[in-house]
């Protein structure tokens, strides 16, 4: 879709205005969301080839399914590039196009995807979109708040690490 952007018409990805706003916060986005989906197919990998990663990690337990994980980074990442080509015409074209898609403001578009994101995350249902699994997420991140207080487990550490390594 991009490349058809391109492509068509007057459109223009070295712009400087979109490079310093929006283009950070879905790179941001991305990062995560690919990471996200990278640890499903960890998973499915560790599950074919009969690792018994629950031990190796010291996974009690980790509340997902390999296809609940699988199935959240492909929704993000499906919202995310929605969002991105959306802004992509906003940003680029005039005329009819922009018009149709000018409902809503295109400094806006990333927010809502940070918004939908954190709602996912901070809101867990019980019975729907793998709550469990979602609380245990909520816990792993507030265990990387207590170091300087508690002793440190290891899946604490391996997620610390990881968002040492994505700034």
């Amino acid at each position: 879709m991009i490349i058809l952007l391109a492509v068509n018409g007057s459109a223009n990805l070295g712009n400087q205005e979109f490079l310093n706003r929006a283009f950070p916060i879905y790179r941001m986005l991305a990062i995560i969301f690919l990471y996200i989906v990278l640890i499903g197919w960890n998973i499915y990998a560790w599950i074919s080839y009969h690792v018994n990663y629950k031990y190796i990690f010291c996974w009690k337990h980790h509340h997902s399914e390999l296809w609940q994980v699988l199935k959240m980074g492909s929704i993000f990442t499906t919202i995310l590039l929605i969002s991105f080509v959306w802004y992509l015409i906003l940003q680029n074209y005039q005329g009819k196009i922009a018009q149709a898609f000018d409902f809503i403001p295109k400094d806006i578009l990333p927010l809502i995807v940070i918004g939908i994101f954190l709602a996912y995350l901070l809101f867990p249902t019980r019975r729907k979109l793998n709550g469990r699994g979602r609380r245990h997420v909520l816990r792993l991140i507030a265990g990387m708040f207590k170091p300087p207080f508690v002793p440190v487990v290891f899946t604490v550490t391996i997620l610390v690490n990881i968002f040492n390594i994505s700034r």
